[in-house]
């Protein structure tokens, strides 16, 4: 009767192992392969049902359904992460304007959903302080994203400025930001405004380079300024006053 050695033995158990691991890597493989168009056709028949009831629906209804997915998909584990909203969506920015020289001013009001900026200062164009101008200084705004209609008017000689936002949908598109904002300002401005009233605009800083909410609780010191917003039934004033 022949025997086996030691070797032998240890030589076979590992082709015995080895074939089973290949054996098990196979069914995967092809548990997989089957699955696959399994899974595809899972996809295609949700998106064709999702396109059947956009296509059909009435624009009461379309409201209705855009929400509905929206809350479900967005407001969801991913949609509470900011960076997935950076990482995922690609940003074609030419020039982001809160990185170049904005220096005309202190301070300004930046609505994150048109790229715009509004000056704050009581005191622009050259002008100082014991510069006696005798009239008011008027300016307005909108967002057509928001719907939010910004008015502004500046009294030098009172030392102050007062900027009236006036709100209905607060809505913040981070598409629109992606084509307006680098992805490092982006997401000053997200972690800034993350939990704030007010998401639509921000406060900048042009020295600093720094951003901050739109709050009724937090005055804002920059530069020669103080900036203190209140709330009032939904709506927002921002009164910034000449403190140097």
């Amino acid at each position: 009767m022949k025997r086996v050695g030691t070797r032998g033995k240890k030589i076979r158990g590992n082709m015995d192992k080895g074939r089973i691991l290949y054996q098990v890597g196979m069914l995967c493989f092809c548990a997989i392969l089957l699955l696959l168009p399994i899974e595809r056709m899972h996809n295609r028949r949700l998106i064709n049902t999702m396109a059947a009831y956009m296509a059909s629906a009435t624009d009461d209804e379309y409201e209705k359904i855009s929400w509905q997915i929206r809350h479900d998909l967005v407001y969801s584990d991913f949609g509470q992460n900011k960076d997935n909203f950076i990482r995922y969506i690609p940003n074609t920015s030419d020039l982001c304007p809160t990185c170049s020289a904005n220096d005309w001013a202190q301070a300004f009001l930046v609505c994150t959903n048109t790229g715009e900026f509004y000056e704050m200062d009581v005191y622009v164009d050259g002008f100082q302080p014991d510069t006696r101008y005798g009239a008011v200084h008027m300016a307005s705004g909108y967002d057509e994203i928001s719907q939010t209609e910004l008015s502004a008017v500046r009294t030098p000689d009172q030392k102050r400025t007062t900027i009236e936002l006036r709100r209905k949908r607060g809505i913040v598109s981070i598409h629109k930001m992606k084509t307006l904002f680098c992805d490092k300002c982006i997401r000053k401005i997200l972690t800034a405004t993350e939990n704030a009233p007010i998401g639509e605009f921000v406060i900048f800083d042009s020295g600093e380079r720094k951003f901050y909410s739109v709050d009724d609780e937090i005055p804002v010191q920059i530069g020669d300024y103080r900036i203190v917003t209140a709330e009032i039934r939904g709506d927002y004033k921002i009164t910034v006053t000449y403190v140097n």
